[in-house]
């Protein structure tokens, strides 16, 4: 019988359900993660200062008539206190890695969110009773010498939650190697794109810090768990701060210099979904104004860091290559667009904690595509350079 058709038995999966029933149940929350582990004396706290963010909607475009995902982000937001924290004697189960502590599933690990958690349950009830396809079925122990930071989850593959729930963390490993004096290994995706690895060289990790999740079942001696810098759709401003900052001093980038004059149009032809299916009339017009366009599937993690580093204004579609706004400076120009159907305000909350200035755009909704609203476009523009010439030098790329 195949796994396929196990799957189906009534008998397993009144099995699995019921495990996902009794996870779902037994999650050790941050409450409880925080008895446990100051029981322990395992607990380091990161910041002294609480960490706030709030954005004067009288200063936004379009404040009159803010779109209601933008208007659930506008009031004031307090984040938890920071903190990392040892666990002994852990399981990391499923094709997310979902931690275990005593038999009982962590939820800080799946990002700290529910939805995620779900998921990551769903995936280590089926490495239970099926295995996971394609990957070996047998336990894997980590040497008891090494200390752990496992950095795999549901969406650790994603660009934008790599840089922003990912690498964000990473400032505490730091702080914990120094105060343990300890090295810590960091356990990444099997098959890693090039962004992840590129990304944690210029941090300063070295191939030899790296371990691979390989196996669907895994036990570690000791792991630390660096909370997650990304709460409730807000990104802590000092945990971008200080990734840009590592960044640009890996590359020899200067962190005062003021906004360059490249502006850019990144597309999303090459994508599969929110694509401009009117992308000629935009780029005329982009390009008229002294814009040039990439495709940033074609750049290289440190090339996108250096592309935004340049930019003063860039306009894009949703997506992910957004995410580098972090490497903008501050005063730079965000003009994103959206379909009607779908808007998400991850950047404008992300460009708000980075002193960036924001601009959205809604056009109609084609098959999953978009059809840019180009007078909406120009009167953005309008506004931007009231007075002013739009003509603007480029810098060199």
């Amino acid at each position: 019988m195949t796994k396929m058709n196990l799957l189906f038995s009534p008998f397993l999966k009144y099995k699995r359900e019921k495990l996902v029933k009794k996870l779902l149940g037994s999650v050790i929350d941050n409450n409880e993660l925080f008895n446990i582990v100051h029981k322990n004396e395992s607990f380091i706290e990161f910041l002294p200062e609480v960490e706030s963010l709030g954005f004067d909607k009288n200063g936004l475009y379009n404040s009159e008539n803010l779109h209601d995902e933008f208007q659930k982000k506008i009031a004031p937001f307090t984040f938890s206190k920071p903190f990392i924290c040892q666990l002994d004697n852990v399981e990391l189960v499923g094709a997310s890695a979902l931690l275990f502590y005593k038999k009982r599933p962590v939820l800080e690990n799946s990002i700290g969110r529910y939805d995620c958690f779900e998921k990551s349950v769903l995936q280590a009830a089926d490495c239970y009773y099926l295995g996971a396809p394609g990957s070996s079925q047998k336990k894997n122990i980590f040497s008891p010498d090494i200390v752990i930071c496992n950095l795999v989850n549901v969406w650790s593959k994603g660009y934008f939650h790599w840089i922003l729930e990912g690498l964000t963390r990473l400032e505490m490993v730091r702080q914990y190697e120094h105060q343990k004096s300890t090295r810590v290994k960091l356990l990444i995706d099997q098959n890693p794109t090039g962004y992840i690895k590129e990304s944690l060289l210029l941090l300063g990790f070295e191939e030899s810090d790296l371990v691979y999740y390989t196996h669907q079942r895994n036990f570690a001696k000791k792991i630390i768990l660096p909370s997650f810098r990304r709460q409730c759709g807000y990104t802590s401003t000092h945990a971008c701060k200080w990734l840009r900052e590592k960044i640009f001093s890996s590359l020899n980038i200067n962190t005062a210099q003021q906004p360059g004059g490249l502006r850019i149009y990144i597309s999303r032809e090459l994508a599969t979904k929110r694509k401009v299916i009117n992308e000629d009339e935009l780029t005329d017009f982009l390009l008229g104004n002294g814009f040039i366009k990439v495709n940033l599937e074609e750049y290289s993690f440190t090339e996108q860091v250096q592309l935004f580093s340049k930019a003063s204004f860039i306009v894009a579609p949703h997506g992910a290559g957004i995410t580098n706004i972090i490497f903008s400076r501050p005063g730079s120009i965000i003009l994103e667009l959206f379909h009607e159907n779908y808007v998400n305000p991850c950047y404008f909350t992300l460009a708000m904690a980075l002193g960036l200035t924001y601009y959205y755009s809604t056009g109609k909704e084609i098959n999953d595509n978009m059809a840019v609203e180009m007078d909406s476009v120009k009167s953005v523009f309008s506004e931007i350079f009231a007075g002013q010439s739009i003509d603007e030098p480029q810098a060199d790329i």
